[in-house]
């Protein structure tokens, strides 16, 4: 038993490391398969403007993911939203990811403490492929994340 847990957690941490869901059609259909799993539940509506993308890297596509569903986790646990919106499109050779939510917003100042990583590690995400992240809020008016992120590098 505890040899079969051991492994039922390895592949799921291997699977947390590089998604399978990038192993398909490619990153805007998983990201379009990701907002399917939140569409719906809670009450949250989902919209998607998802281009295909350039020819990006490994790296940038699983890095766009992560911050993806970091983004999307934020909006639909923490910021009470009724509608989320994921738009990717590029820029040249730049991917830009946006993940737009009209929850509560919040304090950026407090984004930082202790024991809250999400923004975080989407910013040093963005700043391990070359990329940056920007993140607009106020209390009571919804968030907008925004990472920009080479193609290739």
């Amino acid at each position: 038993r505890a040899a079969t847990a051991g492994l039922a957690e390895t592949r799921r941490l291997i699977l947390e490391l590089r998604p399978e869901a990038l192993s398909g059609r490619g990153l805007a259909d998983a990201l379009g398969r990701l907002l399917e799993t939140v569409d719906g539940t809670g009450g949250v509506r989902t919209a998607a403007d998802l281009a295909p993308e350039t020819a990006a890297t490994a790296e940038v596509r699983q890095t766009l993911y992560r911050i993806a569903q970091e983004a999307l986790q934020n909006a639909t646990r923490h910021a009470g939203a009724g509608t989320v919106t994921m738009r990717l499109y590029h820029d040249g050779a730049t991917l830009i990811l946006e993940v737009v939510d009209d929850g509560g917003g919040f304090d950026p100042s407090a984004a930082d403490q202790p024991g809250r990583l999400g923004l975080r590690s989407m910013r040093e995400r963005a700043d391990a492929v070359g990329g940056r992240l920007a993140v607009r809020t106020d209390p009571g008016h919804g968030t907008r994340v925004r990472a920009y992120l080479p193609a290739g590098r």
